[in-house]
């Protein structure tokens, strides 16, 4: 885990409805970000090559922890720039496999008795 990730895919499944490939949808200024998680349970997002808002820094830290006997994974950055202002970025989910070279987190969600999977895979860098 204490290593740089790249985002490289994220599908999503409703209910019997078939995956969809959510990632074409995502900004190639979020394509490009750098996740890494480091072992002090640190978590920092480098914006890669391209930002989304040339406003906001090139890297931002916050806190990563594994649960549930290392099989949740929960990570918050503080994403606002002016003070007493609160927005904040998570990421997490159970981990369906981790390897040295592949991430991959499972969130699920259930409403109306409709079980919504969204399953994200990082690349190590």
């Amino acid at each position: 885990m204490a290593k740089s990730w790249k985002m490289t895919a994220v599908a999503e499944k409703e209910g019997s409805e078939p995956i969809e490939d959510l990632y074409t949808d995502v900004p190639a200024c979020i394509q490009d970000n750098v996740y890494q998680f480091q072992a002090d349970g640190v978590f920092m997002l480098d914006e890669g090559a391209t930002r989304c808002d040339q406003a906001h820094p090139q890297t931002r830290t916050g806190t990563w922890a594994q649960s549930n006997s290392g099989m949740t994974l929960k990570a918050t950055i503080n994403l606002s720039t002016q003070p007493g202002a609160e927005a904040t970025m998570e990421m997490g989910g159970t981990i369906e496999s981790v390897s040295a070279t592949r991430l991959v987190l499972v969130e699920r969600e259930t409403t109306a008795g409709v079980t919504t999977e969204t399953r994200t895979t990082f690349t190590a860098q």
